[in-house]
This record gives structure tokens, sequence and C-alpha cells, in this order.
């Protein structure tokens, strides 16, 4: 494979994950001390604003399927380009929406964002069809290098692209524009740089819009472990989704945390969990089976979490951030290879189409229970990271003891 589309596959890979972790230090500041949502009541901002963050995870949970089925039928590069196209509209229109405070187009910009994300599973398919089978696990270990690179690079573009009075809405569509920008570049470097490639099958399988949830039924009804599998990881997902919206309105409701502070929670939290999946979950994997380590990283997960409740100063508040970064990285690696050992060579997609829709759930759930609690009583916040990851812990529990794994 060429280097430049190497990197221009990195890049797009890049952009996926960034845009899922860039609004993390910007959307609780913006909803909740700017004036975009001036004579709404505390109660409604919490709301709204778990809303919003809760639609990117309903948007990619619908779209993610549907683009993958379109790239075996219609060709890759036809639907990277077409989720590109659709993200490009979506950071112009969230721009937009801010420089003009229209809050409206805020909720559809993000349903848009998230409906154009789905593309990681296209960009490997893609890194690894333009690959000869000598290269094939070196490039693709380069696309998760540009993944792990937007967990770090994501936060930072969305704490410090702020400008100006950050109690202005158009102070935060800075960080928009330019990732429409970066998406607009690799759309055009795609364009370029891809060969036209033929469908991989045609019209054997109806594209529908609840493709996920049909994936998700198959999978439950094939055995009862599959079925503790599944609650385990849903429940590891909300829990650590809705971390992801909870931490910043504990951030900025009680320690007073700008954008640019929240980002830096979130950079180290990225750049750690680089180290995690890259190296230290090498030397983990090669002692342990997948369902201890789940068991061990989960029981020690529950406790940092629990420090979001407890936490009395700043210090204490980034033990989390260090859970999710070590426990939580190291916990999500092998819930997916568990999904993969229970199934087939054959079925190895749809088990892991099935843990990117758990992903999404998770999001959505997740960010959405956080908004509505926060309404109640912002510090409740605290308590559904570790409920959920507690719900988790027991079902690992419960797999472990009754399927003896």
């Amino acid at each position: 494979m060429k280097k430049t589309l190497l990197f221009t596959l990195m890049l797009a890979g890049f952009l996926d994950i960034a845009n899922f972790f860039m609004p993390a230090p910007l959307y609780t500041p913006l909803f909740l001390h700017s004036s975009l949502l001036f004579g709404y009541s505390e109660e409604s901002k919490s709301i709204l604003l778990g809303i919003l963050v809760a639609s990117y995870g309903a948007a990619q949970l619908f779209a993610a399927p549907i683009i993958a089925e379109c790239s075996d039928q219609y060709g890759r590069k036809k639907a990277i380009l077409v989720s590109l196209s659709i993200a490009i509209f979506g950071g112009v229109l969230a721009g937009l929406s801010l420089s003009f405070n229209w809050l409206t187009l805020v909720f559809i910009s993000r349903i848009l964002i998230g409906a154009g994300s789905g593309t990681v599973a296209v960009v490997f398919a893609l890194a690894a069809s333009n690959s000869s089978s000598d290269e094939r696990a070196k490039n693709l270990g380069y696309i998760n290098t540009g993944l792990a690179m937007g967990c770090v690079i994501g936060p930072i573009v969305g704490g410090y692209f702020v400008q100006g009075d950050s109690g202005m809405p158009s102070a935060y569509a800075y960080p928009f524009y330019f990732m429409a920008a970066l998406y607009f570049i690799t759309l055009l470097l795609l364009l370029k740089l891809l060969p036209l490639d033929q469908p991989m099958r045609k019209g054997d399988k109806k594209i529908h819009l609840f493709t996920a949830f049909h994936n998700l039924w198959i999978v439950l009804k094939r055995s009862p472990y599959l079925r503790y599998l599944v609650l385990m990881a849903l429940c590891f997902q909300i829990g650590s989704e809705s971390f992801y919206l909870a931490s910043p309105i504990l951030g900025v409701k009680k320690f007073g945390m700008s954008a640019s502070e929240l980002a830096n929670y979130f950079t180290v939290l990225g750049l750690i969990g680089a180290f995690t999946s890259s190296w230290l979950n090498k030397i983990v994997s090669q002692k342990y089976q997948s369902s201890r380590i789940c068991n061990f990283t989960l029981t020690l997960y529950v406790l940092t979490m629990g420090c979001l409740i407890i936490a009395v100063n700043r210090s204490v508040f980034f033990i989390p951030f260090l859970g999710v970064a070590f426990l939580g990285v190291l916990t999500w690696v092998h819930t997916n290879n568990l999904f993969s050992q229970a199934v087939s060579e054959k079925e190895q997609g749809l088990v892991m189409g099935v843990s990117q829709s758990l992903w999404s759930i998770g999001g959505m759930l997740g960010t959405a229970f956080v908004g509505f609690v926060a309404a109640v009583k912002y510090q409740g916040v605290a308590y559904l990271p570790v409920l959920f990851i507690l719900f988790s812990w027991i079902a690992v529990k419960l797999m472990i003891k009754n399927f003896k794994v």
C-alpha cells in the first residue's frame, strides 16, 4: 500500500474517534455556563445536554450497520465517501448553529455527525484489502495507532480551540469548523487515492434501519452464555459512557473547571488508554484468560469509579479517569475477545457488529440517564457509572460461575 493512502486511512480512523471525544470537555460548559440556553432552567439545561450527547450514539446505532452493509453491496470507496460527506455537513452545521445561536441545529448537527461516524469498520476493510499479505498486520496496526491518537487529540481540539469569551456560544464553534476541514481534506485525498472497488456482493441482504437490533436478536437467541455476555457488555458500556458526561458535569459544577481544564483530564485518559491497548494488554493477554481479566479489571473498575462519589478535590476526581484508561480499556478489549471466541469464524462480522451496537446503545442510554439525573440533583450523576459497572461485574461473576470460562 502506498504510504499516502495508509496515512489517509489513518486520518479517517483518527477523525472517527476524535469526533466522539472532541465534545467531551466542550458541551457541558457550553450548555451549563454559556448563553446558548439563556432563559432555560438548570433542570432543562441538564436534560437537553443529556439528550444531545445521547443523540450521537443513537444516530451511530442506526447508521453504522447501514454503512457497513452499503460498503459490501455498493463498494467501500462509495460508502466511506458518503459517510465522510455526512460528517462534513454535520460539522459545518454544528459550527453555524453555534455561530448564530440556533439550538435546533445543534441537535440536528450532532445527529448527522453520529450518522457519519460509522467508518472504522470500513477503514479497516480498506486497509486490509489494499495491503499485501506480508504488510497487512503492520498496516492494520497503523490504523489502530490512528484510532488511539483520536482519543488523545480529540479532547485537545474540543478544549483548547474554544475562542474568546466562553460565555458566548459562537466561541465554541471553532472546534467543529476545524474538524469539518480535516474531514474535507480526508475526503479529497481518498477520492484521489482510493481505487474504485467492486461490490463484495449485490443485494443478497436487505438493508434496513433496524439492522443493529436484528443482529442483536440473532446473538441473544444463540446461547445462554452469549446472553450473559451481552448483559455484561451492555452494563459496562452504559457505565463507561455515562462517565464521559457525568465527569464533565461534576468538574464544572463541583470544581468550576473550564473546557481546557477538562480537556487535560481527557487527554491524559487517551494517552494512557493508548499505552494500555498497545503495550499493557499484550503482557496481560499472555498470562491470563479473558474472562479472568474482565473479572479482575471490573472489580477494580467499580472501586475507582467510586471516587466520583467521594471526590473532595481534583486529585481524587482524577482517579476515575485513570480507571477508564487502564481498567476500562482492558475490559473492553477482552470483552470483544470473549465475543469472538463464542462464535465460529464465519460469524465474526456479526458478533463484532453487535459489540459495536452495544457501544452505541451504551452511549445513548448512559448519557441520557446522566442528563435526567443531573436535572434532579447534579451530584447524583456520580452514582450512575458506579452502579452500571457493578452490574457488569455481577454479570461476569455469574458467567464464570455458570459456564466455567
